[in-house]
């Protein structure tokens, strides 16, 4: 799978959050060529480093649902509005890995 970075989805989330009130899950993602969401890296003590650091989340994961809502044909700022959230509040994933489906759930956190 390609990976292009097309955009700059974590400068979207960082910028958007802190003045909104919102938190997100420390997850930076870059876009491939089909529009989809790829996992990039995590923020230092957030609770996306703490499911990299399990297992739970890898480099190269595609993004596929944010709470149960399919992701493909969505623009990065409906994405981010679904990402961020109140402080303290989950927000389900579910990843493809492979030909895998990983379903994580993940704490919303100001950084």
């Amino acid at each position: 799978m390609a990976v292009k970075a097309t955009s700059r989805p974590k400068d979207l989330f960082t910028k958007m959050s802190p003045r909104m009130g919102l938190a997100g899950t420390g997850a930076c993602y870059l876009m491939n060529t089909e529009g989809a969401l790829v996992f990039r890296l995590a923020a230092p003590s957030s609770s996306a480093e703490e499911a990299v650091k399990c297992g739970l989340l890898k480099e190269g994961d595609v993004l596929m649902k944010i709470d149960g809502e399919d992701t493909q044909g969505r623009s990065i700022p409906e994405l981010a509005s679904k990402l961020l959230g109140a402080p303290s509040t989950n927000v389900q994933l579910t990843f493809k890995r492979g030909d895998k489906s990983v379903d994580l759930s993940l704490q919303r956190r100001l950084h």
